[in-house]
C-alpha cells in the first residue's frame, strides 16, 4: 500500500527539480541564442529571405485566390471564405491592402478557371524557392558544412532532393494554414452564437483565439525545426524552440501593428508603403524563425555538454565543442585537411 506514494514522491521531486533547472537556464539560453544570432549574421540572412519571400508572396496569394475562385463564383460558402480572407488581411496588415486584395478577388473570380494552372505552377516554384533560401540559412545556423559532389549527376540529384524536401514542407505548411483557417472560422461562429445570449464570455473567446493561434504557430515552427535541418533534432528541443518563436511572434505582431502598420504609415507612402509593410512583416517572421533555430542549437549544446560531463559520449568527443564551433573555423577546415593530405602524401621516386 505504501509503495505508490513512495514511487510518486521521487518522480514528483524529479519533475520539480527539472522545472527549476529549466527556469534557471531559460534566460541564459535566450541570451546565448541572441549572441549566436548576431555571430551567424542572421539579420542579413533574414533580410535576404524576407525580400525573396515578399516578392514570392503575391504568386502564393494569387494561388489561394485562384483556388477559391470557383467557390467565390458559384457558392455562398465561397463568399464567406472571401470575407474571412479580407478580414484576415485587414487585421494583419492595413485596410488599403484589403482594398487591393478585394480588387484582385473580383478580377480572379471570373478568371480562376483560366489562370489557375499558371498561378499554381508559379506559386509552387516561388514557395519552393523561399524554403530553399531558408534551408541555406539553416545550414549556417546548424553548422552544416557545404556538400561537394564528385560528379554533375550527384549535384543534380542533391538539388532535386532538397527541392523535393522544400515541396513537402510547403504541403505541410499549407495543411496547417488550412487547419488554422477553419479553426478560426469555427471559433468565430461559436462566438457569434454565444455572445448573443452570454455577452460576458467575449473575453473568454478572445483568450481562446490567442491560445489557438499560438498552438498552431508553435506546431508550424516545431515542424520546421524538426524536419528542415540536415542533422537530427529531437522533438523536445524543436517544440521548445517552436513555442518560443510562436510566443515572440504574437507579442511582436501587436507592436508592429500598432506602430508600423497603421493608417498613417501606409497613407504617407501609398502602394509602396504597403509593400514596405509586407517586407517588414516578412523580415520579422524570418528573424523569429532563425532566432528559434538558434535557441534549439543552444538547447542541444547544453544537453551535449551535460552528457560529456557525465561521460555519456560514445565516441569520446565533446559534442558541445563541435556544435559551438564558429563558422569561420568550419570554412577553414577543408583547406587544413587538404594541407594535411599534401604533407602526408608519399613522394614518387
Amino acid at each position: 500500500m505504501s509503495t505508490g506514494p513512495q514511487k510518486a514522491g521521487p518522480a514528483k521531486s524529479e519533475a520539480v527539480e527539472h522545472s527549476k533547472r529549466w527556469l534557471l537556464d531559460f534566460f541564459p539560453n535566450l541570451k546565448d541564442a541572441g549572441v549566436r544570432w548576431s555571430e551567424d549574421d542572421a539579420g542579413s540572412l533574414a533580410a535576404s529571405v524576407a525580400y525573396y519571400l515578399a516578392l514570392s508572396l503575391f504568386p502564393m496569394i494569387l494561388l489561394l485566390i485562384s483556388g477559391l475562385g470557383i467557390f467565390l463564383r458559384y457558392t455562398q460558402f465561397g463568399i464567406d471564405i472571401q470575407q474571412e480572407i479580407l478580414d484576415t488581411v485587414e487585421t494583419q496588415t492595413t485596410p488599403e491592402l484589403r482594398f487591393q486584395v478585394d480588387q484582385v478577388l473580383d478580377h480572379l473570380a471570373t478568371q480562376s478557371l483560366v489562370g489557375g494552372p499558371t498561378g499554381l505552377l508559379t506559386a509552387i516554384l516561388a514557395a519552393i524557392g523561399v524554403f530553399a533560401q531558408i534551408d541555406r540559412g539553416f545550414d549556417r545556423i546548424f553548422r552544416i558544412p557545404p556538400q561537394k559532389d564528385a560528379s554533375l549527376l550527384g549535384t543534380v540529384f542533391r538539388v532535386i532532393r532538397s527541392r523535393f524536401a522544400a515541396f513537402l514542407m510547403l504541403l505541410s505548411l499549407g495543411g496547417l494554414l488550412v487547419i488554422l483557417f477553419f479553426v478560426g472560422m469555427g471559433v468565430t461562429q461559436v462566438r457569434s452564437l454565444t455572445t448573443q445570449t452570454l455577452p460576458s464570455v467575449g473575453h473568454l473567446f478572445n483568450l481562446m483565439d490567442l491560445l489557438t493561434t499560438i498552438l498552431v504557430n508553435s506546431m508550424l515552427f516545431t515542424l520546421i525545426y524538426r524536419i528542415l535541418p540536415k542533422r537530427p533534432v529531437i522533438w523536445l528541443d524543436a517544440f521548445r524552440g517552436g513555442l518560443l518563436a510562436a510566443v515572440i511572434w504574437e507579442v511582436g505582431r501587436g507592436l508592429l501593428g500598432a506602430f508600423f502598420i497603421g493608417m498613417r504609415y501606409t497613407t504617407a507612402y501609398g502602394a509602396i508603403g504597403s509593400f514596405i509593410a509586407l517586407l517588414l512583416w516578412c523580415y520579422y517572421g524570418i528573424s523569429i524563425l532563425f532566432y528559434g533555430a538558434e535557441y534549439v542549437q543552444v538547447l542541444e549544446i547544453r544537453r551535449a555538454s551535460k552528457a560529456a560531463k557525465k561521460g555519456l559520449g560514445s565516441d569520446g568527443v565533446d559534442q558541445a565543442v563541435v556544435l559551438a564551433a564558429p563558422l569561420e573555423s568550419m570554412r577553414k577546415e577543408p583547406s587544413k585537411s587538404k594541407e594535411v593530405g599534401k604533407k602526408s602524401r608519399p613522394r614518387r621516386s
